[in-house]
């Protein structure tokens, strides 16, 4: 899980730059597509193509994560902690998921001063 943990952490970092660069990091939505990040457009606001950014940093959603930090979908599980901020479970096996035992959790940033952050709980590896 430290691998994972710090695979979403260096994604997360290096998508944020991107927004930096495109003045987007105060940004409530924006998208990234490709290797840019660009403004949301429409009324609400809304990605078209590519993964949603909340604030210069990916959503917490199985989309935006293992499109940022090349994670394959077949290699691990994700949920969707209940909470808001929102937030992103991921682990091995469903069953790490279920006995809560050993996951990374990523928590989307809250506003432009509060970043992302993740919890890696290791009790049940």
């Amino acid at each position: 899980m430290q691998g994972v943990d710090g695979a979403v952490k260096s994604a997360s970092s290096l998508v944020y730059g991107k927004a930096i660069i495109a003045g987007q990091q105060g940004a409530a939505l924006s998208c990234l597509v490709g290797n840019a990040v660009t403004a949301a457009a429409g009324s609400p606001a809304a990605c078209a193509t590519g993964q949603s950014i909340i604030f210069g940093y990916p959503a917490a959603s199985s989309a935006a994560i293992t499109a940022v930090a090349d994670l394959k979908v077949e290699d691990f599980v994700f949920n969707t902690a209940s909470g808001t901020p929102a937030a992103i479970r991921i682990a091995q096996t469903l069953a790490d998921l279920e006995d809560d035992g050993c996951y990374v959790e990523y928590t989307q940033a809250t506003d432009a001063n509060t970043p992302f952050t993740t919890d890696i709980e290791t009790t049940g590896c």
